[in-house]
């Protein structure tokens, strides 16, 4: 990758897309995990956030976790 001086940048990009495509990996494991641990139902679409079953919004940032479907 380096030699006297010089970068070969092809080689750089390359490693960095493979580390950010492990590392976006690492961190839907990450979310699936904590899910198991807590029990949750799911996570905030927006945030993140794990919620439990029956939530209708976020506790964190708000959103609303379920459509209400009105009847006609």
């Amino acid at each position: 990758m380096a030699v006297r001086d010089h970068f070969r940048l092809d080689v750089l990009q390359r490693q960095a897309a493979q580390v950010q495509e492990l590392d976006a990996e690492l961190a839907q494991l990450e979310r699936l995990r904590m899910l198991e641990e807590e029990g949750a139902a799911g996570t905030c679409p927006n945030c993140s956030t794990p919620y439990g079953r029956g939530a209708g919004f976020c506790s964190k940032c708000g959103t609303q976790l379920v459509e209400t479907v009105l009847s006609p």
